[in-house]
C-alpha cells in the first residue's frame, strides 16, 4: 500500500511540472493588447462612405470609397488642353487574404481594360484631352478568406504613382503613400 502511495504521489508531482511547463509559472503572464477595430488600420474608416459630387473639385486623379463590402474606384478627370495628349489611368487593385468578385464597369467605352483575377483587378483607361469625367471606373465585392484582408492601391497616371492622385471616401482624404495598403478585420 506504501508503494502505491509514493507511485501516486511521483505521477501527481510529474503532472504538475509539466503542467508548469506548459503553462509556464504563475506571473510569467505576457501581457497582450486586446484587438480594437481599427486600432492599426487608420484607414479603414476613413475609406468609408460616398463622396458628395461637391468635393469632386480635383483636376484629375482617383477617388476610391467603400461602402458596405463594395468598394469604388473612379477616375476624376477635367478638361485639359489638348496639346498634352490623351491621359492614360492605369493600374491594379490587389487583395490579400480576400478574393475579388462582382467586379462591375462603370461608364467605360470599347477600349477601356479592366480585367479581373480572384485576388487582383488590372485596368486601363485611356482618356482624351477634351474628354472630362467624374463616374468612369469600376465596383467590386470582397469576400474575405481570413479575419483581416487588405488592399493595395497602386493607381498611376501615365504610368506614374503620384503624390496627391488617390483621395478617400467621404472626406476626399489624401492618403501620404503613393501605393496606400488599406486592411480592415471581418468580426
Amino acid at each position: 500500500m506504501r508503494i502505491v502511495n509514493i507511485l501516486l504521489l511521483i505521477v501527481l508531482l510529474l503532472a504538475m511540472v509539466s503542467c508548469e511547463i506548459i503553462a509556464g509559472k504563475e506571473g510569467d503572464m505576457i501581457e497582450v493588447e486586446p484587438m480594437v477595430h481599427g486600432s492599426d488600420f487608420p484607414l479603414d474608416q476613413i475609406i468609408e462612405g460616398t463622396p458628395s459630387p461637391s468635393m469632386y473639385v480635383l483636376n484629375e486623379g482617383y477617388i476610391v470609397w467603400k461602402q458596405g463590402n463594395m468598394f469604388n474606384v473612379r477616375i476624376v478627370k477635367d478638361r485639359i488642353p489638348r496639346e498634352y495628349g490623351d491621359q492614360v489611368y492605369s493600374g491594379s487593385v490587389i487583395v490579400t487574404d480576400a478574393l475579388v468578385h462582382n467586379v462591375i464597369e462603370t461608364q467605360t467605352d470599347p477600349f477601356d481594360r479592366v480585367f479581373a483575377k480572384e485576388d487582383e483587378i488590372d485596368f486601363e483607361f485611356r482618356l482624351h484631352p477634351t474628354e472630362t469625367t467624374t463616374g468612369k471606373g469600376f465596383s467590386f465585392r470582397i469576400r474575405p478568406i481570413m479575419p483581416e484582408y487588405c488592399i493595395i492601391l497602386d493607381l498611376r497616371l501615365n504610368g506614374a504613382a503620384l503624390p496627391g492622385l488617390i483621395h478617400l471616401g467621404r472626406s476626399f482624404f489624401e492618403p501620404q503613400e503613393v501605393m496606400p495598403r488599406i486592411c480592415f478585420r471581418e468580426f
